[in-house]
């Protein structure tokens, strides 16, 4: 959730890989002759290798160039189907040395905004500060939050030091109250459902859906009023 709040794009990746649309995740066995990873990474003309299940139970994310795939393991792909998989006796395509793009995200100050609370909450904070440099803001807008959000709120506070944890006691969803906490001034904004606060499921995604089409408007406005639009 943080890592997509802080990279365009990311979350299609995400979304790609872990969802069951489009191509989807599979253990597959085949007769490797204990050839290396990297070498069979080209040997799918449909299937991307992105990890090793040793025999005994062992996931090996992303291993090393040279990392030996032995006759007892099973490859994870992704993959159009299981149905699509299929291991050729030699490369399907030929790699390249490629130049790596010379742009590196590095750690800066940011300011950070979440709408909402809920017991993911006090992680989510957690990882945005391990993603920012001291100095760095963090603005949880909360509706009439109880005692036991600022107790956490506080804890967090003491842990983190270096990064101003702001408590907004107000209504993501009451249009005045969004707008005077001027989202569009912060560098990423997650939207948490309100979760206990509520009767349903239902309704929790029906105040998420609106309080992201309300950003939606506001920023639309902004960029009408600078004829950026």
């Amino acid at each position: 959730m943080v890592q997509t709040s802080r990279s365009i794009g990311l979350s299609v990746v995400y979304s790609e890989i872990m969802s069951f649309d489009g191509s989807e995740l599979y253990f597959h066995h085949s007769d490797w002759g204990e050839a290396g990873f990297d070498e069979l990474s080209f040997r799918f003309p449909d299937g991307v290798p992105l990890g090793i299940r040793r025999a005994d139970g062992e996931l090996l994310l992303n291993p090393p160039p040279g990392t030996r795939v032995h006759a007892a393991d099973d490859l994870l792909l992704l993959a159009e189907d299981d149905s699509t998989i299929e291991l050729r006796s030699a490369p399907v395509a030929v790699p390249r040395d490629l130049p790596l793009g010379g742009g590196r995200l590095v750690k800066r100050v940011e300011n950070e905004l979440i709408l909402g609370w809920s017991p993911k909450a006090p992680l989510v904070i957690e990882q945005y500060a391990d993603y920012v440099l001291a100095g760095s803001s963090i603005s949880v807008m909360v509706r009439q939050p109880g005692d036991e959000v600022r107790r956490r709120i506080q804890a967090l506070r003491q842990r983190l030091a270096g990064i101003e944890i702001r408590l907004i006691d107000q209504d993501p969803l009451d249009v005045e109250a969004l707008i005077e906490a001027r989202p569009l001034l912060y560098d990423n904004i997650i939207i948490l459902s309100q979760s206990g606060e509520v009767e349903s499921s239902e309704t929790m995604d029906s105040q998420t859906i609106l309080l992201l089409l309300q950003l939606l408007q506001k920023k639309k406005c902004c960029l009408l009023k600078s004829g950026t639009y």
